[in-house]
């Protein structure tokens, strides 16, 4: 069994608040390079810091494919209906620490399976953060989201 962890750094809109239902950061991309030759794989971990401790509830919807729709920073969030089949996990998280100026969300064991669709190109998997609150983030580069993924066999 292999594992892989995955970083992304979502541009967030500085000192300008969300509104619930925003999309925060917009479209991520996470690609699990080093797993592509599985025929599946299972997100397991999931963790997002926040540097400017806003410990705001968030929501990460997770798809296997490029959805289409507006998944644009400080927008609302609009899926296309039809991709919404390609949806195969919705995470809910709040900040679990809240730290002297940070703050940290950490989800284990979440066992989200993602069958790998372009093994050549690698397996992707693309996530969207939601507003769920009114956060106000003081840089562009105020949250860090991680996810680990692991193969089956």
């Amino acid at each position: 069994m292999k594992t892989q962890f995955v970083s992304v750094t979502p541009t967030v809109s500085a000192a300008v608040a969300y509104t619930a239902g925003d999309a925060v950061g917009g479209l991520m991309t996470f690609d699990f390079d080093q797993l592509r030759s599985a025929e599946a794989i299972v997100i397991e971990q999931l963790r997002v810091v926040d540097l400017a401790k806003q410990g705001a509830d968030l929501d990460l919807l997770l798809f296997r494919s490029t959805p289409g729709g507006t998944f644009t920073d400080n927008a609302a969030t609009d899926p296309d209906d039809a991709d919404m089949i390609k949806l195969v996990g919705f995470i809910s998280l709040t900040a679990d620490s809240l730290l002297n100026d940070n703050s940290v969300s950490f989800i284990r064991n979440l066992g989200i399976y993602v069958p790998t669709t372009l093994r050549a190109a690698g397996q992707k998997v693309y996530g969207a953060l939601v507003a769920r609150g009114t956060p106000t983030y003081a840089a562009t580069t105020d949250l860090k989201v991680e996810l680990m993924a692991r193969t089956l066999t």
